[in-house]
């Protein structure tokens, strides 16, 4: 620490630290097309990638004035410190709304900008530096907590304001790069969800050719694909020469098609270790795809003798316990890694009758996921089992259709995967500044403007 820079507890520091509100006024959940005057955020709405407005409760004016707490004030920073602790989530100038409270799940770290600039503040809280203090801190095994009493107890380290803006800039600028790139992966996946939507759930294509136009923005090859009438099927009306199909009709004889990961005898927690190959969890498959985040790692000595667990390109995970009805597309970049007693993988024998990616984008329909959860097994903790998977109807169209699909996907496909390593440097570049910068290690040419 350079002799510079000032050493305070937080009970010191040029910050308030404000609670969430305790009282009884809670909201009413409110579809969020509702519009209410003021978003009432719980735990569940800060996220480790920061703000989640996408399932939010709302109060009007009246409630909002008996509220007594919790309510954002421009450039606070949120942190979560009940249940999972420590995730933090910035009000700058990005979040599109205006008025905001905190449930008592969570608090406000409020600073003083002439003494401390909130975007150093708010990557201060991010770094291992701050987050090993809370660790040692964090009370609670069923329901982890971190009072605020106890919060006011940590350090910060605290360089002159300039040297903190250029501190901030710097871990900002690899932010926003991060934050770019993930904006350009929801928007290509959101293209390949609308292009199946389109051919496969709508049959947009379909009813063009039968009512005689030629299909919007199609060249005519793949157009010539596509048939111009229905058939009635197990599934309703679906195109001429498609049919309703499922794994166990498609591969009768494909054993292990679908196959359950290591149970808990074969696999222990003293078989990770510091090298070895990534294990997924069900927490790391989400949205379609697979996080690099925090995986165990199985040793080397495991591996021979789960070798069958290891996912190869093209498999399909699928998630069987707690949160089920997630899944992923195995991608070149997640080749050897090994699936956990949590998770299922599809592994297809042959691509002539179906497309491991085509299959890939039906299990992220919500109509699918919604008969997987409602055919999950288990009341307290739900639950899939190989024999449920393999009975589930769904659309199959020709080969051949199926491949025009796939072609036109892996473009995008191949691009969100380059932004994903691109994130995963970039956050390993910053992990590695972090504690550096914010502990004075590494020194920083200071600019002098605001």
């Amino acid at each position: 620490m350079t002799s510079d820079w000032r050493i305070l507890k937080f009970n010191n520091a040029p910050v308030d630290i404000i609670d969430g509100d305790r009282g009884k006024n809670y909201p009413q959940k409110q579809e969020f097309s509702v519009r209410g005057h003021c978003l009432f955020l719980n735990t569940g709405n800060v996220t480790v990638n920061g703000f989640d407005f996408s399932d939010c409760s709302f109060i009007s004016k009246e409630k909002d004035d008996v509220l007594r707490k919790g309510k954002l004030n421009r450039y606070d920073i949120v942190m979560t410190t009940r249940g999972t602790v420590g995730n933090l989530a910035f009000y700058d100038d990005s979040v599109p709304y205006e008025h905001i409270r905190i449930n008592s799940g969570m608090i406000i770290f409020r600073p003083d900008p002439d003494e401390l600039i909130p975007e150093y503040l708010y990557h201060y809280l991010k770094s291992t530096v701050f987050e090993e203090q809370v660790e040692a801190f964090v009370s609670g095994s069923a329901q982890p907590q971190l009072p605020i009493r106890d919060i006011k107890q940590l350090e910060i380290c605290i360089p002159e304001p300039n040297e903190q803006r250029s501190i901030a800039r710097i871990l900002g600028a690899l932010d926003d790069k991060i934050e770019l790139n993930r904006r350009m992966n929801h928007t290509l996946e959101s293209i390949a969800q609308e292009l199946f939507k389109s051919w496969f759930v709508d049959f947009d294509p379909v009813i063009a050719k039968s009512e005689g136009r030629q299909p919007y923005g199609m060249n005519a090859e793949t157009a010539a694909l596509f048939p111009k009438s229905f058939i009635e099927s197990e599934l309703g009306q679906i195109p001429k020469d498609w049919m309703a199909g499922t794994l166990g009709k498609l591969f009768p004889d494909g054993k292990g098609v679908v196959l359950t990961g290591p149970f808990g005898s074969h696999l222990h927690a003293h078989d990770y270790r510091d090298e070895g190959v990534p294990l997924i969890l069900v927490k790391h498959v989400n949205d379609g795809y697979i996080s690099d985040e925090n995986l165990p790692l199985v040793g080397n000595h495991k591996v021979l003798e789960l070798g069958r667990y290891l996912v190869k390109t093209g498999d399909i995970v699928f998630t069987r316990v707690g949160a089920v009805g997630r899944s992923a597309y195995v991608h070149p970049r997640h080749q050897g890694w090994m699936i956990s007693g949590q998770m299922l993988r599809v592994r297809l024998p042959s691509a002539d009758l179906l497309e491991s990616r085509y299959l890939s984008q039906v299990y992220l329909q919500p109509e699918f996921i919604e008969m997987v959860e409602g055919h999950a097994l288990g009341t307290t903790r739900p639950s899939l089992n190989t024999e449920i998977l393999t009975s589930f109807k769904f659309i199959v169209p020709p080969v051949g259709l199926q491949k025009a699909f796939v072609e036109t996907v892996s473009k995008l496909d191949s691009k969100i995967q380059s932004n994903f390593i691109e994130n995963h440097s970039l956050a390993s570049i910053r992990d590695a500044l972090l504690p550096k910068l914010l502990s004075g290690e590494i020194r920083v040419k200071v600019e002098n403007r605001p």
